[in-house]
């Protein structure tokens, strides 16, 4: 019997020891339908932004479906445990704080073209690549994480 114990006790500590390391994980693993709506919403995000040439009021409805599409990626991700830095990545494209002016981008840039009516072709590729940025973060963080 206390061969049996010497042998079994390594393999029972290391048990122990790779369950206590998932237990205390502190971000969460890769999810392929994370991924796929962060991707999907980065394509609808920059293409709404070509159309910002045109007349706001022509295209609610386009920006409501990404507004949407955003909003539902967003919620997901805020629905996955240990995902604060999901999280925030999609509060930076879609949340205005008011004590930071670098937070917000897609919102911002929404709000920007209501008021203009419309935005000039020579700001928008600016404009793409804050937003591209954004969700580039977004989304190479979740393929980075554990799959």
């Amino acid at each position: 019997m206390t061969q049996f114990l010497l042998i079994i006790r390594p393999h029972l500590l290391s048990a122990l020891a790779a369950l206590s390391l998932i237990g205390c994980s502190t971000i969460s693993r890769y999810d392929q339908t994370a991924y796929a709506n962060a991707t999907s919403a980065k394509v609808e995000a920059l293409t709404l932004l070509d159309k910002a040439t045109g007349i706001y009021a022509s295209h609610r409805e386009d920006i409501e479906a990404v507004t949407i599409t955003l909003k539902k990626g967003y919620e997901y991700d805020r629905g996955r445990s240990l995902n604060t830095d999901s999280i925030e990545m999609w509060e930076s494209i879609l949340l205005e704080k008011t004590d930071d002016p670098d937070s917000g981008t897609y919102t911002r840039f929404i709000s920007l073209w209501k008021a203009q009516g419309k935005i000039s072709a020579a700001a928008i590729p600016g404009k793409k690549t804050r937003l591209a940025l954004a969700f580039d973060k977004l989304i190479t963080l979740e393929n980075g994480k554990i799959h």
